[in-house]
């Protein structure tokens, strides 16, 4: 934050979104952070619909390469990390774990533990900076930015496509009779809209106690980093309203470039003045 606060202007994106949840994710796992471009240049190859198969492949093989080392040197030398404490549970069990699995699984906890909440904090900000009154709400009353960051999360998610779904048995969704076997498509943004769960879901509403929010998946497919993602979140927007009351855009909504065709949605960049 400090850095950032130097300046009349800055890449939202760039210098604040995208470093703290890196920061965090790395420090968590044990990954040095003086790697995260590689990381970084890889994970968005992975998370790019225009990635070809071959780009895609090369980028997963640098970055279980790279994290199978690192797991290699766990295994010399534990320390206090996540990957440490996996290799220490998994020589407990009567099946130690391959430097292959917890490389795999490492490669899926650095990409989703820094992507989508990075993604997430400039479309949040973006939203309440475009919402008059909003910033002054939260700063008049901060805690109120745990049931805000819930309602960005519904209000604007990061993971805009279809939740592929399969029948295991037949069963009867809003008067639509659905066969085991059949494929069901779950259009998250819709959800999220839906009149009888969000009443006037367009409006953005700070306080609005959520039931239920899709945005990290549901039962057996939840997300296990949403407490983490969700503190993240509370923490960076609340920052910098804190820090910055006199952010703003330094561009018109209608300029700003979006991610449209990546898994993650979210901004190309954020130019902010203050």
């Amino acid at each position: 934050m400090t850095n950032i606060h130097r300046a009349a202007g800055a890449d939202l994106v760039r210098d604040f979104a995208l470093p703290i949840p890196s920061k965090v994710i790395c420090e968590m796992l044990g990954v040095p952070y003086k790697d995260h471009e590689m990381f970084q240049l890889d994970s968005q190859v992975l998370m790019s619909f225009e990635a070809d198969e071959v780009s895609r492949g090369a980028a997963s093989q640098r970055l279980e390469a790279y994290l199978g080392e690192l797991i290699r040197q766990r295994i010399a030398e534990p320390q206090g990390d996540l990957l440490s404490r996996l290799i220490a549970r998994s020589n407990d069990t009567d099946r130690p774990l391959e430097v292959g699995e917890p490389a795999t699984l490492s490669v899926l906890q650095l990409v989703t533990g820094h992507e989508t909440t990075a993604n997430m904090i400039t479309p949040g900000m973006l939203m309440l900076l475009e919402n008059p009154g909003k910033p002054a709400e939260l700063r008049a009353d901060p805690d109120l930015i745990g049931t805000a960051v819930e309602e960005l999360l519904c209000y604007l998610p990061v993971i805009q496509f279809g939740l592929l779904r399969h029948a295991t048995q037949d069963v009867t969704i809003g008067g639509i009779e659905v066969k085991a076997g059949e494929w069901l498509v779950a259009a998250v943004l819709s959800g999220n809209r839906d009149e009888s769960v969000f009443p006037s879901s367009d409006t953005l509403d700070l306080g609005r106690q959520v039931r239920t929010n899709p945005a990290f998946g549901f039962g057996a497919h939840v997300r296990i980093g949403r407490h983490l993602a969700r503190i993240e979140l509370q923490v960076a927007l609340s920052t910098l309203l804190r820090r910055i009351p006199e952010l703003r855009p330094a561009e018109p909504l209608a300029q700003s470039e979006f991610k449209r065709n990546d898994i993650v949605y979210g901004l190309q960049s954020m130019r902010v003045t203050w």
